[in-house]
């Protein structure tokens, strides 16, 4: 078993005994860990709370919690990369309405088809179905950020492990709005890279190669040439798109 699945085993042993545990409707683990496409020591571990209400204090001390399971199981990863796993809060309320993040846009279709859950009751049929009209214009409006981000000067000093893995996240944000644009709803970077070469052979390729770097920057055998060559890449594509 990898360290992934350790944490999270640890954490599903540990709930019960944290505080204001009966306030927490339901906890999900969603991203590529959910799918199960994820590689240990680069991946995130995204983690979905729905609770009865809002509660500051239950969010300071479950995430507390939480991180101090990751420092048992996670070290190595953490002292690089401190915010591998990510803990998303919502109401019970906000689901119901219309107004949390798991209805807006592509995140419904993306929840709703690989979220697990690992604690609490399932909320999926609260949640109500996105309108495919309005997903369009919210991936339009981030492929658009995205653009102004790729436009921005970036300076070599920069090229943190910790930077570096945030700049792979651009590309394949910017290729699965570019999809949800055209209707169709996917994550994961694999099936990202195969569905784009349906519409774009030559992004495509680059693709391709980005995730090439990808799989590279996880094994910790990414060139200081493949760093330069992918920010470039990811200005190509993504300006492109």
């Amino acid at each position: 078993m990898d360290q992934y699945r350790q944490f999270i085993e640890k954490l599903i042993e540990c709930l019960p005994t944290f505080n204001n545990i009966d306030n927490i409707i339901s906890l999900y683990l969603s991203g590529s860990v959910s799918r199960g496409d994820y590689i240990v020591g680069a991946s995130d571990i995204d983690i979905y709370v729905v609770c009865n209400d809002e509660d500051s204090n239950l969010k300071f001390l479950f995430e507390q919690s939480v991180q101090n399971i990751a420092r048992k199981f996670l070290s190595e990863i953490m002292s690089w990369y401190p915010d591998v796993v990510s803990i998303a809060f919502t109401t019970c309320k906000d689901v119901k309405n219309g107004s949390s993040f798991l209805g807006k846009g592509a995140e419904y279709h993306s929840f709703n088809d690989f979220a697990k859950l690992i604690y609490g009751i399932e909320i999926r049929d609260k949640i109500i179905k996105t309108d495919d009209k309005q997903n369009k214009k919210i991936a339009e409006h981030v492929l658009k950020q995205l653009k102004e981000i790729v436009n921005q000067d970036i300076s070599k000093e920069l090229f943190t492990r910790y930077f570096i893995r945030s700049i792979f996240s651009v590309p394949f944000s910017a290729v699965h709005s570019f999809l949800v644009i055209k209707g169709v709803y996917l994550r994961g970077k694999e099936q990202l890279v195969k569905e784009l070469f349906k519409y774009d052979e030559v992004n495509g390729e680059k693709m391709q190669l980005i995730y090439t770097f990808w799989l590279a920057f996880a094994k910790d055998t990414l060139t200081e040439n493949d760093k330069i060559n992918l920010l470039k890449l990811v200005k190509e594509i993504v300006l492109s798109l």
